[in-house]
Order: structure tokens, then sequence, then C-alpha cells
């Protein structure tokens, strides 16, 4: 079983809720999800090597990436995003950037899934060209590409 690892930006407690709720359900089908949430329910105190750290190894060294695309995500991909903002997130997409310039472009295990449509007019072009997912809509498919399992019915 490989894991994967949510890229999301925090914009607010719904938004940190729904990838939540998301990753539970990826874990239902017996995929294993890194997860900041998860990291602290684990481990309250958070990572000894601090959170730049946890963040650049699970963005460079997880499996499979899913980015949580919103337009604040894609600013932070674009380094657009206001200074001091979204720091987490930035340091993410940039290790993702680099992980898609290392591999030459074809990149067989990052995707961006998207929990609204209107934010798919928001992708950076060297995003827009991979496939991209729904969270409700193709999840069946999310969970095939992650290799995972469904205990009961789908969805």
């Amino acid at each position: 079983m490989s894991a994967v690892f949510i890229s999301y930006r925090q914009i607010d407690d719904g938004q940190r809720q729904r990838v939540r709720a998301f990753g539970e359900r990826l874990r239902g089908c017996r995929i294993e999800v890194v997860l900041d949430q998860f990291f602290l329910d684990a481990r309250p105190g958070g990572p000894n090597e601090g959170w730049d750290k946890w963040s650049s190894d699970s963005a460079l060294k997880t499996d499979h990436v899913l980015i949580v695309g919103t337009k604040e995500w894609f600013q932070c991909f674009e380094k657009t995003q206001p200074p001091g903002t979204g720091l987490g997130a930035a340091c993410e997409a940039d290790d993702l950037r680099h992980r898609i310039y290392q591999a030459g472009g074809v990149i067989e295990n990052i995707r961006v899934v998207l929990f609204d449509d209107a934010d798919a007019p928001h992708i950076p072009g060297k995003l827009s060209r991979y496939h991209r997912f729904h969270a409700d809509r193709d999840f069946v498919s999310i969970v095939r590409w992650l290799g995972g399992t469904f205990t009961d019915s789908p969805g």
C-alpha cells in the first residue's frame, strides 16, 4: 500500500474540516493518508523537526500527492500570495514544482483534486495539463488511482 500526501492551503476552519473529511474517507478505503491534521492527532506537539521540514519531506517523499486546488493554493504555487501568508502551502508548492521539474514534466503521482469547480480556472499552466479530480464526483477514480479498496459501497 502506498501513502498519499494531501497538500492544501489552510484558508479557514471550513476548509480544514472539508480536507479532514476527505482524508478520513480515503482512510476508509485503506489508503494511508499523510495529513498535518492526522499527524497532530498522533503527536499533539507537532513534528520535532518543525513544520517546514515535515511539509517539505511529505511533498517530496510521499508516493502520491493530492493537491487540494483552491485559488489560494495556486497563488502559493505561482508565488503570488501576499508575503507571510500560506507558508506551509508555499513550501509544499515549491517542492512539488521541483518534483515535477525533476521528472521532466512527466509526473504520474501528483494530481489536483477540486472541491469546487469554480477553482478550475485558477489552475496554473504547469498543473493544468495533468488530469484532475473532483473530490466527490470522482471519488471512486481517486481511490482506484491510489490503489485503495472499498470496504462498503463507495460514496
